[in-house]
C-alpha cells in the first residue's frame, strides 16, 4: 500500500515539506557511526534498545554533537543539557521504530534509486557527472565504507517514503493538483555564499606541536573517541585496480559493448592497460588516471565488479565483467589483508582531527552571532568574501541552480522574509558551508487569494498541520507497542 502511494507522487513539494516535517520527529543525516555488535543495554556503549535493536553509544553522540553546534548550545546547565540528551534519544527511538514499521509494511527502496541519488549529489560529481573515484574518495576521508553509506541513504529514503504517506493520504488529489500548480508558480531568487571548510576555516594550519598538545591535554577525550570508533578505522580486505568501462546505454546496445570490451581485453596487459584506459574507459571519474581505482575495501563496488576484483590474483586481468553500468575489465594490481590499526596507531590522526573541528566549531559560531546580530554585510565585507545570485528559479524545480539538489538551502530560503532577508546561520551540508540571502520571491495569486489578507500562502503549503498530528499519532501508537528500553545513565550525565 505505502509503495503504491509513493508511486502516486514524486513533485519536489513532498520532498521539501517531508524533511522539514520528519526534522521535528525523527533523525535524518548521512554521516553517521554505529555499532552493531554492542547487545548490552547497561554498557556505556548504548543508549536504547528499541525492540531488540541497540542504538549505540557513537550514534547518539555524533548527534548530539550536530544538534549542540546547529543550536549553538556549548554552554548549558545540567538541566538543559539533559532535556537535549532527552531529545536526541526520543528522536533516535523514532527514528527506529520508523524503520521497523516499514518493514513490516515491505516499505523497500531499489539499488537504482540509491544510484540515482547518488548522482544528483553534486560533491560526487566532475564536470556535472558522477565520478566514482571521487565518490570513493569522499567516502574514505570520511573513514566510511560504501556499503555502509549506502544502507544510511537506503534508511533515510525508506524514513522519508513512510513520512509521504501521511502527507499524500491527508490531501483531497484535486487540492494537491491546485497546490502543484501554485507551487510551480512560485519564483525565487536568492543571495548565497558557498564556502569549502579550508575556505571557511583560512587559518586551518596545525603543527605537530598543536597535535601534541592538544593529545597531553585532550587524551582521555582522544582515546575515547577511539574506543567509541575503533569500527571505523578497521581496514578490510581491499584491492588496488584499474578498469575499462565501456557503458550499455542508448547509444551502444550490450552486444556492441560486449565486443568492444572483448576486443580491448585481447589487446590489454599490465604494461599497456593504463593506455588503454585513457583512449577506451568511458569511466570520467579514472579514464584520465589510466583506469586507477586505488585501493577500495571489500563491498564498495557493485557485487559483479567486487566479486572478480576480490578473486584475482595481483598482476592478472580479468574477463569481461557485466554490472549495471557497463562492461569492465579489471587489472588488480595489488592486496592487503583486513587489519585494525592499534589507538597509537592513530592517535595523532585523530587528535588533529578534533582540532580541526574545534576551529571550525569555533568560526561558524562566531559567524552565526554575527548573522543573528544583523551583521551579514558587514560579516562579507570583513571577509573580503561576494554574494552570488542564484537567479530566478521555480520552487517546483528539481535543481537550485548554481547549488544543485539542496533541500537545506530551500527550506531556510523559505522561512526569510523582506523584513528579515538573512539566515541566521551557516548551513552545512556534504562539507560545504553556506550562508543566504533572500533577493526576491513571488508567486501569482487569484483574486480570491489575494483577498485573504491574512493567508500566508507559504505556511498553508508546507505546515501541513493535519498530516503532521496523523505523524504524532501513529508515532505515539509505535510506542506503546514497543517495548523500549532507555539507558537513564546516558540522559541524566
Amino acid at each position: 500500500m505505502f509503495e503504491a502511494i509513493y508511486k502516486k507522487r514524486k513533485n519536489p513539494l513532498f520532498n521539501i515539506a517531508g524533511w522539514g516535517l520528519l526534522i521535528l520527529v525523527v533523525v535524518i543525516f548521512m554521516f553517521v557511526g554505529y555499532s552493531p555488535d554492542v547487545d548490552m543495554l547497561g554498557s556505556a556503549s548504548s543508549v536504547a534498545q528499541v525492540n531488540g535493536k541497540v542504538i549505540s553509544f557513537s550514534e547518539f553522540s555524533r548527534y548530539l554533537d550536530r544538534v549542540q553546534e546547529n543550536r549553538g548550545a556549548a554552554k548549558m546547565s545540567n538541566e538543559e543539557r539533559n532535556r537535549l540528551n532527552q531529545e536526541v534519544v526520543d528522536s533516535l527511538v523514532n527514528r527506529t521504530l520508523i524503520l521497523q514499521a516499514a518493514k513490516e509494511q515491505g516499505v523497500v527502496v531499489g539499488q537504482e534509486e540509491v544510484r540515482d541519488f547518488l548522482k544528483q549529489i553534486p560533491q560526487f560529481q566532475e564536470n556535472g557527472v558522477f565520478s566514482l573515484l571521487r565518490y570513493k574518495e569522499i567516502l574514505r576521508m570520511q573513514r566510511l565504507t560504501e556499503a555502509r553509506f549506502e544502507e544510511q541513504i537506503i534508511e533515510d529514503l525508506i524514513v522519508q517514503k513512510m513520512n509521504q504517506f501521511y502527507q499524500i493520504s491527508t490531501e483531497d488529489s484535486s487540492l494537491i493538483d491546485d497546490q502543484e500548480k501554485a507551487i510551480n508558480e512560485v519564483k525565487l531568487n536568492i543571495d548565497f555564499i558557498k564556502k569549502s571548510q579550508p575556505e571557511l576555516v583560512v587559518d586551518m594550519t596545525i603543527t605537530p606541536q598543536d597535535v601534541d598538545a592538544y593529545l597531553s591535554a585532550n587524551g582521555k577525550k582522544v582515546q575515547q573517541f577511539y574506543d567509541q570508533n575503533k569500527g571505523s578505522f578497521m581496514q578490510k580486505d581491499s584491492v588496488k585496480a584499474q578498469h575499462i568501462l565501456i557503458k550499455v546505454d542508448e547509444k551502444i546496445d550490450d552486444n556492441k559493448a560486449l565486443a568492444t570490451i572483448t576486443e580491448i581485453a585481447g589487446q590489454a596487459t599490465p604494461q599497456n592497460f593504463a593506455e588503454l584506459a585513457k583512449k577506451w574507459s568511458q569511466d570520467p571519474g579514472s579514464k584520465d588516471r589510466g583506469g586507477d581505482l586505488g585501493f577500495f575495501e571489500k563491498g564498495r563496488m557493485v557485487k559483479e565488479f567486487d566479486e572478480m576484483a576480490f578473486s584475482l590474483p595481483p598482476g592478472q586481468i580479468s574477463k569481461p565483467v557485466k554490472t549495471s553500468f557497463g562492461y569492465h575489465i579489471i587489472l588488480v594490481n595489488d592486496k592487503k589483508p583486513a587489519s585494525t590499526p592499534s589507538f597509537d596507531d592513530v592517535k595523532k590522526q585523530i587528535a588533529t582531527d578534533l582540532v580541526k573541528q574545534e576551529k571550525k566549531t569555533d568560526v561558524v559560531k562566531s559567524i552565526n552571532e554575527k548573522l543573528k546580530a544583523g551583521q551579514a554585510d558587514a560579516l562579507v565585507a570583513q571577509k573580503g568574501w561576494k554574494w552570488e545570485e542564484t537567479g530566478v528559479f521555480g520552487l517546483g524545480d528539481m535543481m537550485i541552480p548554481k547549488l544543485g539538489d539542496n533541500n537545506e538551502v530551500l527550506s531556510a530560503a523559505l522561512t526569510l522574509t523582506a523584513a528579515n532577508p538573512v539566515y541566521g546561520q551557516v548551513i552545512e551540508k556534504d562539507g560545504s558551508y553556506y550562508i543566504i540571502k533572500r533577493k526576491d520571491m513571488s508567486a501569482k495569486q487569484t483574486v480570491a487569494q489575494k483577498k485573504e489578507t491574512n493567508m500566508d500562502f507559504f505556511k498553508q503549503i508546507f505546515a501541513r498541520q493535519k498530516s503532521f498530528e496523523m505523524f504524532q499519532g501513529w508515532m505515539e501508537q509505535l510506542r506503546k507497542t514497543a517495548s523500549i528500553k532507555i539507558n537513564q545513565k546516558v540522559i541524566n550525565q
